[in-house]
């Protein structure tokens, strides 16, 4: 069982818990695309003048 499982079973309220849990899951994955664009837009610029560096 996981994490969430126990914080539903624990909270008594197993909607509310996890309406919380969808909305910090969304949030985590809007911030994780945001910084991925970023990043890709970053690559773009260097491409673009010349500055492109290997990077792992």
């Amino acid at each position: 069982m996981g994490i969430g499982a126990y914080l539903v079973a624990a909270s008594g309220a197993p909607v509310a818990t996890l309406v919380v849990m969808v909305l910090v899951k969304s949030g985590l994955d809007v911030r994780a695309h945001l910084h991925e664009h970023a990043r890709a837009e970053n690559r773009t610029q260097q491409s673009e003048d010349g500055t492109e560096e290997l990077s792992a």
